[in-house]
């Protein structure tokens, strides 16, 4: 009866340690990662997320007069409460990106990616740019309206079916266009390079539409 006592007692003070051993390891392993700045493959903090103090090896960037801080792609604002993750400062330039950054083409321009922050090669280093405006990329219809060839100098092309979309591409003139698709003044065109925007149809000229029968 006593040796069954002990071994009850034993196992108690087991489970006890354990939970004791337990609450020492940190819980938020990107607490503890930020904390010792300790490098990764990708942003692991939300934008809003505050920290009581900067990670070890960070920089200070400025825009203008305001300071920011940057770690391993991350940007940080001081405030009164601590250390606010936020989202890349445009204008602010780093001196390099962080492992894990990607390289892309859009609208014929380069554009380095970490995160959802865009930047663009200067010559001090990468600076911070507004996220680059995307062609729509839509699966063409089967139909193919016919092509056209633009006639001024210098076309835009843009992300919808008006002025109030971004321009995502410029043609010279002479360039022939495939038509697949229309919204009021508008062509829904394929680009030389493969890609798809609309541009006025009063800025370029119908070469010709598929042969029926």
């Amino acid at each position: 009866m006593e040796n069954k006592i002990i071994t009850a007692r034993q196992k108690f003070v087991a489970l006890l340690l354990g939970v004791f051993l337990f609450s020492l390891v940190p819980l938020d392993q990107a607490s503890a990662d930020h904390r010792h700045g300790r490098r990764h493959m990708g942003p692991p903090f939300r934008h809003g997320h505050v920290f009581a103090k900067l990670p070890r090896g960070y920089r200070t960037v400025y825009v203008g007069r305001s300071p920011y801080y940057f770690w391993d792609g991350i940007f940080y604002s001081h405030g009164s409460s601590g250390y606010m993750v936020v989202s890349g400062p445009v204008g602010a330039i780093v001196a390099s990106l962080p492992l894990g950054h990607s390289r892309v083409t859009i609208g014929g321009g380069i554009y380095f990616t970490f995160g959802d922050t865009y930047y663009r090669q200067v010559p001090q280093g990468y600076m911070v740019v507004a996220p680059p405006p995307e062609i729509v990329v839509q699966p063409p219809p089967l139909q193919i309206y016919g092509s056209v060839s633009v006639i001024v100098n210098r076309l835009n092309v843009r992300s919808g079916p008006a002025r109030a979309h971004p321009v995502v591409y410029q043609l010279q003139q002479g360039t022939v266009l495939t038509v697949y698709g229309a919204s009021g003044a508008w062509y829904y065109v394929q680009l030389p390079n493969g890609q798809y925007g609309w541009v006025m149809e009063e800025l370029t000229t119908m070469l010709g539409s598929p042969a029926e029968g």
